[in-house]
């Protein structure tokens, strides 16, 4: 009896939230600020909905009682849940990134890529490289690395037009180092490496300038590679959150798994 209605009461739960996501993803949908068929984030989310109110709905109403599905479904509840203390034992660890201090910041600020709107910086990639810009006025001899390459749908690389805002603001030519190839966080991270290892004068310490629930893959990504990386990150938009996080999750868990090599 007290194991049913634990069962009962983590099912509510799962109905709670299968139903909470669904809301935001119908309101996002009604005022056209998703796209169902593009974005990769928008489909896993949308499937974790679905397996949250299914199991939340077989944990409920007992849908496993009948013998012939019986097991079918204790598997799919069992896993839903155990995906769902996976996601949160994973968030744990994202929120630790954006609660993290630079203590001594380095002289060497790495900003991550971010998608462009043409050749022109989105709002994501804007907020990182204010950041960037405010952490550069408040460190002596500071130079930056802007890092991204050229998406299909973008007209410049990423890193190019990241140098070309920061220009535009008074930041140095001389200060800037462009790291126009990379496609992904470990590239971004690589890539600049293998550029500043060219500079006797580095120290192997780099401040790594992203949104703040990137700052965690961002800095064990960095570790990996032999730095040592602080990081601070830009806030994003709330009703951003639910995509980049789950987006997010599957990136960390990918990387513990299946860590990218060079």
């Amino acid at each position: 009896m007290v194991f049913r209605q634990r069962l009962t009461f983590f099912g509510g739960v799962l109905l709670l939230f299968g139903g909470l996501i669904l809301s935001v993803y119908l309101f996002l949908w009604l005022i056209r600020m998703i796209n169902w068929s593009v974005d990769i984030s928008v489909l896993l989310l949308a499937g974790i909905a679905a397996a949250f109110l299914v199991s939340g709905w077989m944990s409920v109403l007992g849908f496993g009682r009948w013998p012939r599905k019986r097991r079918l479904a204790r598997w799919f509840i069992w896993l839903t849940y155990l995906g769902a203390v996976v996601m949160i034992v994973v968030q744990c660890f994202v929120f630790s990134g954006m609660l993290s201090e630079s203590v001594e910041p380095p002289k060497t600020i790495l900003v991550l890529g971010a998608r462009l709107n043409g050749a022109y910086p989105s709002l994501v990639l804007q907020n990182r490289l204010s950041l960037a810009l405010k952490q550069y006025d408040q460190i002596p001899d500071a130079r930056i690395v802007v890092c991204g390459g050229q998406g299909e749908d973008e007209s410049v690389p990423e890193a190019v037009a990241m140098r070309d805002w920061l220009e535009r603001r008074g930041v140095d030519e001389a200060r800037i180092i462009c790291e126009d190839q990379s496609a992904n966080t470990y590239e971004n991270i690589a890539n600049a490496l293998s550029l500043l290892n060219d500079d006797a004068s580095f120290s192997g310490r780099v401040l790594i300038v992203t949104s703040d629930y990137h700052i965690y893959r961002s800095k064990y990504i960095a570790g990996r590679l032999g730095l040592e990386a602080e990081g601070v990150g830009s806030r994003l938009q709330l009703w951003l959150r639910p995509f980049a996080h789950t987006r997010e999750t599957i990136s960390i868990l990918r990387e513990w798994v299946l860590p990218q090599k060079e």
